[in-house]
């Protein structure tokens, strides 16, 4: 995605793309695919993702976990979902370990994307918790 040769470099993004968002709902959903797959979209994915991973995500290994206890104290809710396959569980189950006052939440239903019905609930009605406090 960064040689000269754009047509090449946009059918890597291209490819790239309609991958992940494929892999990001638990059930296919083609209108979720189709809105997050045109050029433009799958340019600036592809090339930000990749970006980040040729640089290591800008982390050490296990940089964020060795760091929670400088945000231990902080109510920290954690939503995902029991099928995402882009960010496995286990990660969201360490992180709830290294911060005493997480809440996990699971998605039973869902996959990686916030656009998922029980995600979205758990996202807006924890937001709206948030806020009372």
């Amino acid at each position: 995605m960064t040689g000269d040769d754009k047509a090449l470099a946009m059918k890597v993004a291209k490819a790239w793309s309609l991958w992940e968002i494929r892999c990001c709902t638990l059930l296919p959903d083609e209108t979720f695919v189709k809105n997050a797959t045109d050029d433009e979209s799958c340019w600036t994915m592809a090339r930000h993702e990749a970006h980040y991973m040729v640089h290591d995500c800008f982390l050490t290994p296990n940089q964020i976990l060795a760091n929670c206890d400088k945000i231990a104290n902080i109510p920290t809710v954690i939503i995902h979902g029991r099928y995402d396959i882009v960010c496995p569980f286990d990660n969201a189950w360490l992180l709830h370990e290294k911060l005493p006052k997480s809440e996990l939440i699971i998605s039973e239903s869902a996959g990686h994307a916030s656009i998922e019905p029980q995600t979205k609930h758990h996202l807006v009605a924890t937001t709206q918790r948030m806020l009372l406090i």
